[in-house]
């Protein structure tokens, strides 16, 4: 249906329509204004809903005159100064009259009193940044204090691209917030409305007491668009059937063995390798043996110069590839160097096993802890096998049960986080995908045993932060975290031309690396690597990794089990990201 324009006479009131006549969008019949302004705006011949705005929603939804709004001049500080951001702000904000894409407020339905909040997608998409992170906490904890229900009409396109690693989290954000009103017996409603997709309905809008769907309203965990050019695929129309079969995005979860910035440790490594061979030679004088373990020592000392060197002045798409490198450790390989006499467990029982998540329990210096991470697997069948680190519902159903485990038996939870991002294809969909990753952020945000995160590979998305709410997040040395790869988003907005080749100028926009997430407040603490990265020695990066393990967990065990939770939460509320 056509657009309508709010009337003049304050925030809630009826929407005032535009002409006479209008065309329904679903049926093409036409309809007459004043019929569709009694018909809350649904087409009587097809049931059609069209899109409202924030305020034609609270008009049509709130008692009359009842709806007091809050937090109306509230902005996003734009964390990450994003190419053209600010111009798009202030073009939304012309165009619509908000200042970001939620507005929320106290009101009355039926002379009940509720806490309403409304979601826009003519801002920005519906996007979720801090700005809409924020007023849904502030409507959920107005909710508890008044005692009164939550209600939200949520329409998104997901986490906010612009603000990079701040958007991802307030995934968490918003969902620890649900977490108390459950515990403060508060009532949580949800209405889908057209769109609703990805970071928001993979948080508060898959874990509400009760969920309600506007008819043929889109309801997934990836959108069209960024199935469409992840995945090289045409999507049929709403109501046709799904392509099956497809594969994954990229199909890569590591990048070549050499990369271009590391080049001159190759030939040093190559020259390394000439002298170990020759030191082998069963026809080698103990003298010249001598003299070449001499040479290597001093070329493993140039080795370690070079890299120090090179590595002072990497790019943000330096660390991309580093992150992804072919031979970087994985979980597995974290598990075998850190823990002993670790024990898998499998299955989230209810549909299966996910290989793409590693479960269990071990050893830590004799303290009993819970272990969780994704693991991407080294060949192309083990890959295969893993689903390039990507999980599905069940590895995530599967961790929450080894979580809930450790709370029981008072074991810690340890979780590496190395993934492109969380399985988004038909059959993931099918089994829930965006509420097992809601699930099991609601779970970390309440869970009373201490909870170490280590993002050592790929940090992406919420297929990252399903498994990374806890007290203490570190991040490898040349770790990415990040709301989406930077090809995605280089694909998707406009500020890079939609051209997947300038990956390196999103990759530097987003601001992925470990210091700049760091310095965004969004971990506590970067674990250097060795020099020329965690690759080049694994056995040093995983001594370090542990040291960062240990001395984490024993600042947390003696913390009270509630202080740990109410520590959680209060870390997510303070990333203030917005102006007032």
């Amino acid at each position: 249906m056509s657009q309508y324009r709010p009337a003049d006479n304050g925030p809630g009131a009826e929407a005032v329509p535009e002409g006479l006549w209008t065309k329904c969008r679903q049926c093409g019949n036409m309809l007459y204004q004043p019929e569709v302004r009694d018909d809350l705006y649904v087409c009587r011949h097809c049931g059609h809903h069209s899109r409202l705005t924030a305020r034609q929603r609270v008009g049509i939804t709130a008692d009359q005159g009842s709806f007091r709004e809050r937090d109306a001049a509230m902005r996003t500080s734009d964390p990450l100064n994003f190419p053209g951001y600010a111009e798009k702000l202030r073009d939304d904000e012309v165009k619509g009259g908000l200042r970001d894409a939620m507005i929320w407020g106290e009101c009355a339905i039926d002379g009940i009193p509720v806490s309403l909040a409304v979601m826009d997608f003519s801002f920005r998409g519906g996007s979720m940044g801090a700005v809409v992170g924020e007023k849904f906490v502030r409507a959920a904890e107005h909710a508890i204090e008044a005692r009164a229900p939550l209600l939200v009409f949520a329409c998104s396109g997901g986490a906010r691209m612009q603000e990079g690693i701040v958007s991802l989290l307030q995934m968490a954000k918003t969902t620890a917030a649900v977490g108390l009103m459950e515990r403060g017996g508060v009532p949580f409603i949800v209405v889908y409305t057209d769109p609703l997709t990805a970071g928001v309905f993979a948080s508060f809008a898959s874990v509400a007491d009760i969920t309600i769907a506007e008819q043929q309203s889109l309801v997934g965990f990836a959108g069209p668009r960024v199935i469409e050019r992840a995945f090289n695929i045409k999507l049929p129309a709403v109501g046709a059937r799904p392509p099956t079969g497809v594969a994954a995005p990229g199909g890569r979860c590591g990048v070549s063995r050499w990369l271009d910035f590391d080049r001159r440790l190759r030939e040093v490594d190559e020259d390394i390798q000439k002298l170990e061979r020759l030191l082998a030679a069963p026809s080698i004088s103990e003298e010249r043996r001598a003299q070449v373990r001499a040479q290597i020592a001093k070329i493993r000392l140039r080795e370690e110069q070079i890299a120090r060197e090179v590595f002072s002045h990497l790019t943000a798409w330096d660390n991309v590839l580093l992150a992804r490198h072919a031979d970087r450790p994985y979980t597995l390989d974290y598990i075998g160097a850190i823990f002993d006499d670790f024990v898998e467990l499998h299955g989230d029982r209810r549909f299966g096993d996910d290989p793409a998540v590693v479960a269990g329990l071990g050893a830590l210096e004799g303290r009993t802890v819970a272990v969780v991470g994704h693991q991407k697997g080294r060949d192309v069948k083990e890959r295969q096998f893993r689903n390039f680190g990507s999980a599905r519902p069940e590895g995530y159903r599967k961790a929450g049960r080894v979580m809930r485990l450790a709370e029981r038996l008072g074991y810690p939870v340890v979780t590496f986080i190395d993934t492109p991002a969380a399985e988004s294809r038909l059959e993931a969909e099918e089994r829930g995908i965006a509420n097992a990753i809601a699930e099991n952020m609601l779970l970390m945000s309440s869970l009373a045993t201490p909870i170490v995160a280590v993002i050592i590979g790929e940090g992406g998305s919420g297929g990252a932060i399903g498994i990374a709410v806890a007290d203490h997040v570190m991040m490898l040395e040349h770790a990415i975290y990040s709301v989406i790869p930077p090809e995605s988003c280089a694909v998707i907005l406009e500020a890079f031309g939609r051209d997947p080749k300038r990956g390196p100028e999103a990759a530097e926009a987003l601001r992925l690396s470990a210091q700049r997430t760091l310095d965004l407040g969004a971990v506590d603490d970067v674990i250097p690597e060795p020099p020329g990265g965690a690759h080049r020695d694994p056995a040093r990066a995983a001594r370090r990794v542990k040291r960062a393990i240990v001395e984490a967990i024993q600042r947390l065990v003696d913390v009270p089990t509630e202080a740990l939770a109410a520590a959680r939460y209060a870390k997510l509320r303070n990333l203030r990201h917005y102006e007032e």
